[in-house]
């Protein structure tokens, strides 16, 4: 079997193509026409079986065939890892220009200063500050704007000198396509 006979259309056939999928795995084989349905799906498998394309190669298609504005798909994840692998399978696998949506993701640093919770809020509170800089000064919409927190209880580096402790507050943005 390969991955037209599932129902992908030919841009999707060829994004798997210069990615080198040949043919699909059990679970692409099982996913692809649930998905491309419009039914739901719950799927397990192995790492490394190809369950991210199973379920992105269905969404990229049924959201080429039918654009509309706004949020289209929202994927979540366990693990910040994660979610940077499925952003990055997004990449590669959708070719259609249309379906690339940017926003900023901004992260909220900050030193072992407490407790977790403590640290975490400190974190939000800096990524929000700078959330709010961007939105104001360069007109960019909040809508576009990703808050993300991460109240560090281990420090990148030591909290001996200035330095350190800049590194250690941090906001870090990411523009995301």
């Amino acid at each position: 079997m390969n991955f037209s006979e599932l129902g992908l259309a030919a841009a999707q056939v060829r994004s798997c193509e210069s990615l080198g999928y040949t043919e699909p795995t059990p679970i692409q084989e099982q996913g692809i026409p649930v998905v491309l349905s419009g039914q739901d799906l719950i799927g397990c498998a192995e790492t490394g079986t190809g369950k991210t394309a199973a379920f992105l190669l269905p969404i990229i298609q049924r959201m080429t065939e039918k654009a509309r504005p706004g949020v289209r798909v929202l994927v979540l994840a366990p693990t910040r890892e994660l979610a940077m692998q499925i952003q990055k399978n997004y990449g590669e696998l959708n070719r259609v220009k249309a379906n690339r949506g940017v926003y900023f993701e901004i992260e909220g640093h900050t030193d072992a200063t407490g407790d977790a919770a403590y640290n975490f809020k400190l974190g939000e509170e800096r990524a929000m500050a700078v959330r709010d800089y961007i939105a104001k000064t360069h007109s960019v919409a909040l809508s576009r704007l990703n808050v993300i927190s991460y109240g560090e209880e281990k420090p990148v580096a030591e909290n001996k000198t200035k330095e350190d402790r800049a590194q250690n507050r941090r906001v870090v943005i990411r523009i995301l396509e």
